[in-house]
C-alpha cells in the first residue's frame, strides 16, 4: 500500500544530497515520485496532498496574510512564505528551507525541490 494512498497528488521532495546528510543514512534510497514513497515520518513529513504548483503557493500565502499552513501526509504542518524573493518552508520548530527548483511538473503531482531536510517535532 502506498503511504500517499487517498492523497491523488503528493507534492514535496527534498533534494537526495541534504536528505543523507542531515539523516546520516549512507543506506538511504531516494525514491523518485512516480513509485511509492517510504512510509517513514521523516519522509512523509516532506508530502503536502494536492497538485500545487508555486504560483497556488503563493495565492495561499496571499490568503493567508503573508504565510500559508499546510498539512502534510505525515500529519504535522508545513509553513510557507515568501521572503528576500524566495519562497521557503518551515517547519514546526522553526527551521527553514528554500524552494530551489520550482514546478517539477510529474505525472501524480508537483515536486517543489527544497535545500534542506525538515523534521517533524
Amino acid at each position: 500500500m502506498s503511504t500517499t494512498e487517498g492523497f491523488a497528488h503528493p507534492e514535496f521532495l527534498v533534494e537526495a544530497d541534504a536528505l543523507e546528510q542531515r539523516l546520516g543514512d549512507p543506506d538511504l534510497q531516494i525514491l523518485d515520485c512516480t513509485m511509492h514513497l517510504i512510509p517513514d515520518p521523516k519522509i512523509t513529513y516532506h508530502v503536502v496532498p494536492g497538485r500545487l504548483t508555486e504560483a497556488d503557493i503563493d495565492a495561499k500565502i496571499k490568503e493567508g496574510g503573508g504565510k500559508a499552513m499546510m498539512k502534510t501526509v505525515q500529519g504535522e504542518e508545513l509553513t510557507f512564505a515568501r521572503g528576500a524573493g524566495h519562497l521557503w518552508v518551515i517547519d514546526a520548530k522553526g527551521d527553514k528551507a528554500e524552494v530551489t527548483i520550482p514546478n517539477v511538473m510529474q505525472s501524480n503531482g508537483v515536486i517543489q525541490v527544497i535545500n534542506k531536510v525538515l523534521l517533524p517535532s
